[in-house]
């Protein structure tokens, strides 16, 4: 497979949803797949949706604290031309 692949919110909670086995396992390794072959590809949206769905829908909820490692550990993953200044994410304290 060629070129970038950009990956759904969707697949990134399937990855963390216990209740869905097949799906979670599925999930899980395409992403793993994209990111070993360096193809794929998630927005800051996706960052935000992602946290908002495992922290809130998922059952059982992400604690919070794993959610917040899971998205910094996913935004190490954000690729772009331009170099790109994110603002913190809420649970950042500025102190």
């Amino acid at each position: 497979m060629n070129g970038s692949i950009f990956v759904d919110t969707n697949v990134f909670v399937y990855s963390r949803d216990a209740s869905k086995l097949d799906k979670q396992t599925r999930a899980a390794e395409w992403v793993s797949h994209l990111w070993k072959n360096g193809t794929g590809r998630l927005s800051v949206q996706v960052l935000a949706e992602f946290y908002a769905v495992v922290t809130g829908k998922l059952k059982p909820r992400m604690e919070t604290a794993g959610a917040r490692e899971e998205v910094e550990d996913l935004k190490t993953l954000l690729r772009c031309r331009n170099k790109l200044h994110l603002p913190p994410f809420p649970w950042h304290n500025p102190g």
